[in-house]
């Protein structure tokens, strides 16, 4: 015996083509997810006028997975996710991988040290606090040792009476406006950027800057 069929009408919205009859078998599916179950045409305008008022989302498969929702299908959510670390820093999932997510402040990394700049510190603020009553030195490392991506950027404070220098290993540093090169003095509540604008090139600029 064929499966129930049931007649419903649907008016076109066009103004070359007439209202006409269109046939629903039990069984086909619907947009919204899931098949048409009725078996008589109450049931079915019930359960099409269900469909019809729903956000159009089906329910997901009942096979015991855990599903989640990407462009407009239910896919199985990957079993084995790590959680991410336990630092205080927001995370998010970035090509399979936890990242931190920016929450609008620049990160410190404080010295009372001579100090050589590390991958780590691209986007941080190197800081000589008033507590170090000594003259130091802050090392922008090379491209040979630290590949930082075109475009990092490093700042210095300094609170120490005692004057900060800002050096360079074997790249190139410039000093924006002038174009000297070479090294620079950061006197006490000076604040400097270095930017990193070419494969071994920075220019910085700041108050308080020589």
């Amino acid at each position: 015996m064929p499966p129930p069929v049931i007649d419903t009408e649907q008016s076109l919205r066009s103004t070359d083509e007439p209202a006409r009859m269109v046939r629903a078998d039990q069984g086909v599916p619907l947009a919204a997810g899931g098949t048409l179950t009725a078996t008589n045409v109450q049931d079915a305008i019930d359960q099409l006028a269900a469909v019809l008022s729903s956000p159009g989302i089906g329910e997901a498969p009942t096979d015991g997975q855990l599903y989640g929702r990407q462009s407009s299908a239910w896919n199985v959510v990957p079993s084995g996710l790590s959680d991410a670390p336990s630092d205080g820093t927001t995370y998010g999932r970035k090509n399979a991988t936890w990242v931190a997510a920016s929450d609008g402040t620049v990160p410190e990394n404080l010295q009372s040290a001579n100090y050589t700049t590390v991958l780590a510190d691209a986007g941080k603020f190197l800081y000589h606090p008033a507590s170090d009553a000594n003259a130091r030195t802050f090392t922008i490392a090379s491209n040979a040792s630290v590949a930082y991506t075109i475009g990092t950027v490093i700042s210095f404070i300094n609170l120490s009476a005692n004057a900060l220098t800002i050096a360079i290993a074997t790249d190139t540093m410039y000093l924006a406006g002038p174009g000297t090169t070479g090294s620079r003095t950061l006197a006490q509540y000076g604040c400097a950027t270095a930017l990193k604008v070419d494969t071994t090139t920075w220019i910085i600029s700041g108050t308080g800057l020589t």
